[in-house]
């Protein structure tokens, strides 16, 4: 008869060796793709990933300084491919949705946070989907970024005098105020 001892010792699994991150063969070999394109060529461009079997995964919007970047992604097994371009706030670029309709989801959002109109979107809630407080909150970024870059070149401009005696005042060239050594601005 096996003691209580002995039998948690013969029902003991011996330990998993430490297992490696998987990584998939195709993935390594795959990586992700980024092309530039147009609103003028989204259409054609969905239609072939269509075509070739890829799904499309998601819209992302992203405030940049040249405007808004849209990047479109599309998948298929391991594979992702980006197209990406830039528009600015109330442009009008065709919905891809009439081609993958999930793409109305995205579109409806895109539309709320950035204020770009997508014409021909099979469900559009008309700037409605979130209802957000303030309108594209997310466009108001590139007024940000406008300042900023103006505050910079304005710096620049400045002669080293007018530099160095606005820093002894306790501002930065864009005029706000800045911290001191002594945590005191």
């Amino acid at each position: 008869m096996m003691s209580e001892t002995d039998t948690k010792k013969a029902s003991a699994k011996p330990a998993a060796p430490a297992a490696e991150p998987f990584q998939h063969p195709a993935r390594a070999q795959q990586p992700e793709h980024f092309r530039a394109s147009a609103p003028d060529q989204l259409i054609g461009e969905a239609k072939r990933y269509q075509e070739a079997g890829w799904r499309f995964v998601n819209i992302c919007g992203s405030t940049t300084i040249d405007g808004i970047e849209l990047l479109y992604s599309f998948g298929r097994m391991e594979e992702l491919e980006n197209l990406t371009m830039i528009v600015q706030v109330g442009d009008t670029v065709p919905s891809i949705s009439p081609v993958f309709e999930n793409a109305f989801f995205f579109e409806n959002e895109t539309q709320d946070l950035y204020g770009i109109h997508f014409e021909g979107l099979i469900l559009d809630y008309k700037q409605k989907f979130y209802g957000p407080v303030e309108a594209h909150p997310m466009a108001h970024n590139i007024q940000v970024i406008e300042r900023k870059q103006k505050a910079a070149a304005a710096a620049a401009k400045a002669s080293p005098e007018q530099t160095g005696s606005a820093s002894a005042a306790g501002t930065d060239p864009s005029g706000t105020a800045s911290q001191q050594k002594g945590g005191e601005a």
